[in-house]
């Protein structure tokens, strides 16, 4: 099944009856908005998101980035903040809390968010919309497991003790332990040993454990 998600009402009463859900047993959420605004976009363009900044206090969330869509990669803010040139940026209130509360019904490898920069519903839009549904469907159905939920639990466990996490970036941690796994487990815990060798690991304070949660991410994403 795949549960369509967007701001768009017209684009959600237009496609009803019109997604496929065929020997597509998986529970996948699509959030598709178009009208997107903001920084560094290009005008009718879809983008993939790759990041939601929450706004003051708030704490950052990370779509999954395993789907190789044919779509440039942009940013959700939650602010107005200007953005560097080489960053796209999306403005969109509460895009953090509706982020979470998709994630309570499914993984985060299940949920795929893009948004289009164009205004009205084209068919440029229906085109890409339609391309994004066809290769949700042409993906594996269980690709999360539960040895892959055990393993991110144990790692997480050891690092929040020798990076000395407050529970914040506990969280941060997990997605991010989440991601890698998924997408290679082999090298998700050879680059985890490459950060003890390497003399990152086990940090002396929270400092040290933010700046080593930074690198993780790098290595990551």
């Amino acid at each position: 099944m795949i549960e369509l998600v967007s701001s768009n009402q017209n684009l959600i009463e237009m496609m009803k009856g019109r997604i496929s859900t065929s020997g597509l047993s998986a529970y996948r959420i699509l959030w598709f908005s178009y009208g997107a605004i903001g920084e560094n976009l290009k005008p009718d363009t879809c983008y993939v998101v790759n990041r939601i900044a929450a706004g003051e206090g708030g704490r950052d969330c990370y779509p999954d980035m395993l789907y190789n869509l044919p779509y440039e990669e942009a940013m959700i803010s939650e602010v107005n903040v200007p953005a560097s040139e080489d960053v796209s940026v999306i403005f969109e209130a509460d895009a953090t809390e509706l982020f979470r509360s998709l994630s309570r019904k499914c993984s985060y490898d299940r949920i795929l968010i893009c948004r289009h920069t164009t205004t009205e519903l084209t068919e440029k839009v229906i085109e890409d919309f339609e391309k994004t549904i066809r290769f949700l469907e042409q993906l594996p159905e269980d690709k999360q497991t539960d040895s892959i939920v055990t393993d991110v639990k144990q790692l997480q466990e050891r690092l929040a003790h020798d990076m000395m996490l407050s529970v914040t970036m506990q969280h941060e941690l997990e997605q991010l332990l989440h991601y890698g796994m998924l997408d290679d487990k082999e090298d998700m815990s050879n680059e985890i040993d490459k950060l003890y060798t390497e003399g990152l690991l086990p940090c002396k304070d929270k400092k040290e454990g933010r700046a080593v949660l930074d690198e993780i991410r790098k290595r990551i994403l």
